[in-house]
């Protein structure tokens, strides 16, 4: 979904085409899911799409909303941002079946990112808990975490990178409700 077909589900009293209220505040973030997916993940560093595309998605961002919020810092309501979700076929996190933490650092960073840029972060159930989805199918994305024994646990990497993660955001009111400048 491109910026200026969002814009249409974000803002004060959105209306669709024939001036019926839409009755949605909010978007899920899909621009921002490819563009984070594409500076943060590539397994080459050199290959990696520059952080540049972050700036531009949220400069476009700007343009497209002016008519629709009053402050680019109202923007962190009305976009959920995430970096998958069961509609993908494959999970951010990838786990490489010989050496299982190699690209545990990618995920740690693009939460912190994710929890650090302007939205209202989502985290996919199993994130917290090294669900890495591999596969082609449904249900390689959505593994269960019930019914197994000690099935969450609290002392996960992960799970323990993102509670301190979250503090940070919780404790920081700017990092949930400020503007955001790219320097």
């Amino acid at each position: 979904m491109a910026e200026d077909d969002l814009r249409n589900f974000i803002g004060r009293d959105t209306k669709a085409e024939n001036n019926d209220t839409i009755g949605i505040d909010a978007a899920l973030d899909f621009p921002l899911e490819g563009t984070l997916g594409a500076v943060v993940k590539h397994p080459d560093p050199n290959q990696s799409a520059p952080p540049s595309l972050l700036f531009d998605l949220y400069e476009r961002r700007k343009r497209a909303e002016r008519t629709v919020i009053t402050t680019h810092g109202e923007a962190s309501g009305f976009f959920v941002t995430f970096l998958d979700n069961h509609d993908r076929h494959q999970r951010f996190f990838f786990q490489d079946a010989l050496n299982h933490d190699r690209w545990n650092d990618q995920l740690t960073l693009a939460l912190g990112v994710l929890f650090g840029l302007q939205g209202i972060p989502c985290v996919y159930y199993g994130t917290e808990q090294h669900l890495h989805g591999i596969g082609n199918s449904d249900t390689a994305v959505r593994e269960a975490l019930w019914g197994a024994p000690n099935a969450f646990d609290k002392t996960d990497p992960f799970y323990k990178a993102l509670a301190a993660i979250a503090e940070v955001r919780a404790t920081q009111p700017a990092l949930r409700y400020g503007r955001q400048y790219f320097r």
